[in-house]
Order: C-alpha cells, then sequence, then structure tokens
C-alpha cells in the first residue's frame, strides 16, 4: 500500500520539475527544449490517467501525486532561485 503512494510521489514531484522548467524554456524563447519537457509532462501525466482509470483503489495514491506536484514545485523554484541569484 505504501509503495504505490511513494510511486505517486515521485512522479508528480517529477511532473512539476518539468512543468516548471517548461514554463521557464517558454519564457526564454527555448522551443525545442520546452517541447521536449511537454512530451514528458504527458507521458508521465497519461501514465497516471490510466493507472488511477484502471487500478483506482487508493485516495492516498492520489494525495501522495498532488504533495508530490506541490513539493516539486517549492524544490524547483527553490533551486532555480539560487541558481539566479
Amino acid at each position: 500500500m505504501v509503495l504505490p503512494i511513494i510511486g505517486y510521489f515521485l512522479i508528480g514531484f517529477l511532473e512539476w520539475i518539468l512543468a516548471a522548467q517548461r514554463t521557464l524554456a517558454i519564457s526564454q524563447k527555448k522551443a525545442l527544449l520546452a517541447s521536449v519537457f511537454v512530451v514528458l509532462e504527458n507521458l508521465l501525466w497519461g501514465l497516471v490517467i490510466y493507472s488511477f482509470i484502471t487500478e483506482f483503489s487508493n485516495i492516498f495514491a492520489i494525495l501522495g501525486y498532488s504533495l508530490g506536484g506541490a513539493l516539486g514545485t517549492f524544490f524547483n523554484l527553490k533551486i532555480n532561485d539560487k541558481l539566479l541569484s
């Protein structure tokens, strides 16, 4: 039961790091890089949706995914802030 929650947390974390990096690439007009991030994000999102539809039985997995996304966004902004300072 714990392993899927950790997995969804890590997927959410990675997906939102990619989303923040995509936004940064778009703001810097790096079209190819932004496109690569979009493909990776969509692959992860597709896996999550497929998993939720076919095996949904754990509300904690959704909570783990959401918390992973929140932490991924927070982590990415903190790292980029340090890199840009």
